[in-house]
């Protein structure tokens, strides 16, 4: 837009500063709240469908989890009763030569 004279470029002047202080003050300010709004309904949402996500499988989820506690459960019942059996040997021998003693 070309400007012919100087009292229409300080119109000119004055009505973008008007739509800069519009968009500044009234504007951005609602347009973070709607940010911040739409922000916090998208995590909730997101938060409710990965909660009944993991309610819908929670057996196929489980099931997994299930077998890995059971195989160290096992390894560490057969490494604890291996422990006990050496020790009971072990302090059994120690029994009998102090009693032979």
């Amino acid at each position: 837009m070309i400007v012919k004279t100087e009292a229409a470029a300080r119109r000119q002047a004055a009505i973008m500063e008007r739509r800069r202080t519009f968009i500044e003050r009234w504007a951005q300010p609602r347009l973070k709240r709607a940010y911040l709004e739409m922000g916090d309904v998208a995590a909730n949402l997101y938060t409710v469908g990965g909660a009944l996500r993991i309610e819908a499988f929670k057996d196929e989820l489980a099931e997994p989890i299930a077998k890995e506690l059971e195989f160290i459960f096992k390894r560490v019942n057969d490494t604890l009763l291996a422990m006990a059996k050496k020790t009971g040997k072990a302090f059994g021998g120690a029994v009998e030569t102090k009693a032979e003693e």
